[in-house]
């Protein structure tokens, strides 16, 4: 293809800030780099030291993978949220608003107990970060802050229903939202709204962490435009079974399938991933805001995006829950199973 053709199409003023100039780059995992201000785990201002190597080996496209918050398996494709973003990779000295020189000892502490550098992460650290930054956060001042008071403000959509998933599964003690009650499962229920003002404390909390990982992602995009490089957003497809969205959102997810993949050459019974496919007639009715609202949110931290397994948009391999998990993706279709809608129309 032409090149010059992407100039021609509907995304022509996205290409003409990017330019057609060809291009390389590489794709960085946060949590395989690290410097020696990480703890346990790299850290987003890391990424400033590959960008510095970028600009020495003239690459400018950086990759990473997905950002969002992971769950208790830690894999980045089977997240906690489609828009939150995994608070792990913070960095404790640069938080904003706050004064950390009182837990000094904690963090050095912490630093000491979690190593970067080993041959494997030692994911704990995630609730070692989480337990000082509740610390800190009880200490400081939050209101006030304009920055702060404007991020929860235009990030409402997704904002609110992530803090309330959050405190209802520290409620339940990390259990699956389908082990909960009844009244819990449904987010409009009164006793929903009960949890959240008995714990407003730990609501603020979890929208606090999420704004500073807003402020320490944004200025590592200026920095990367004062670099000439462009940041690439991994996008995950799917989201877990357990997840915000899927709790908020139950109506946007066929919550009786589990994606997967057919059997092929590589695994002779087929995958089965367990998260859900979506429901695209539902998302389709409510204007796409679900997708839309995502994009906008990533926008803040990526010039452009990679969307893992993009042909899902146009169907995708799905098994009912009820059959037996040795049969991984054996009997399985797909969604939707007339081949004449697997391709894009005007009318979808």
């Amino acid at each position: 293809m032409n090149i010059e053709t992407l100039l021609k199409t509907k995304t022509k003023n996205k290409w003409e800030r990017i330019s057609t100039t060809r291009r390389s780059g590489a794709v960085v995992p946060l949590f395989s780099i690290y410097s020696d201000k990480s703890i346990g785990i790299g850290e987003i201002p890391d990424l400033k030291i590959i960008m510095k190597w970028f600009k020495l080996t003239r690459m400018s496209l950086l990759q990473l993978l997905p950002m969002n918050e992971t769950g208790g398996d830690f894999s980045p494709y089977n997240s906690l949220s489609l828009f939150a973003m995994e608070p792990m990779y913070l960095s404790l000295k640069h938080l904003k608003e706050v004064n950390i020189r009182p837990y000094k000892k904690e963090i050095a502490d912490i630093k000491k107990r979690f190593k970067c550098g080993t041959e494997y992460v030692d994911y704990g650290i995630k609730k070692a970060k989480l337990d000082i930054l509740y610390e800190i956060y009880k200490n400081s001042y939050t209101k006030g802050i304009k920055k702060y008071e404007r991020f929860k403000e235009e990030n409402k959509y997704w904002l609110e229903d992530y803090v309330t998933y959050k405190v209802l599964k520290s409620h339940y003690s990390d259990k699956s939202s389908e082990l909960w009650d009844e009244e819990y499962k449904n987010k409009n229920s009164a006793a929903v709204e009960s949890l959240r003002l008995a714990n407003e404390k730990q609501i603020e909390f979890f929208r606090w962490i999420q704004w500073q990982i807003f402020e320490q992602m944004t200025l590592i995009k200026k920095y990367a435009i004062g670099k000439g490089i462009y940041i690439i957003g991994d996008i995950p497809f799917l989201v877990s079974s357990d997840s915000a969205d899927v709790w908020a959102h139950p109506e946007y997810f066929h919550k009786d399938l589990s994606s997967g993949a057919p059997p092929d050459m590589y695994f002779s019974k087929g995958q089965r991933w367990g998260m859900p496919p979506y429901n695209w007639d539902a998302i389709a009715n409510d204007g796409y805001d679900f997708i839309k609202e995502r994009l906008k949110y990533a926008s803040n931290f990526y010039d452009m995006y990679r969307i893992d397994h993009f042909v899902g948009l146009f169907r995708i391999w799905t098994i009912k829950n009820e059959k037996p998990l040795e049969l991984a993706g054996l009997e399985g279709e797909f969604l939707p199973n007339d081949e004449s809608q697997w391709k894009l129309t005007e009318k979808r």
